[in-house]
């Protein structure tokens, strides 16, 4: 078992070093996921990843405390 990160499953996959787990995601209530990540766990209709999470890269910040800190080049939305 291991974590592989969604951008490589497809390269992972053709090199051979991931196993089918088609059977084994058919017994999981895929409503508990999000639909997503089973598209990209997915190569040829078989299914080699089972989801964890989504890692949603986004950076939340409050541009008051920037000015506050006399910052001329806080991050603009």
């Amino acid at each position: 078992m291991g974590y592989v990160d969604g951008r490589w499953l497809q390269e992972m996959q053709a090199a051979g070093f991931l196993t089918d787990l088609t059977a084994y995601s058919n017994s999981l209530d895929k409503k508990d996921f999000f639909e997503l990540p089973w598209k990209t766990d997915t190569v040829g209709g078989k299914v080699y990843a089972i989801p964890d999470r989504i890692d949603p890269w986004m950076f939340y910040y409050n541009t008051d405390m920037f000015k506050a800190r006399g910052s001329r080049n806080f991050p603009r939305p």
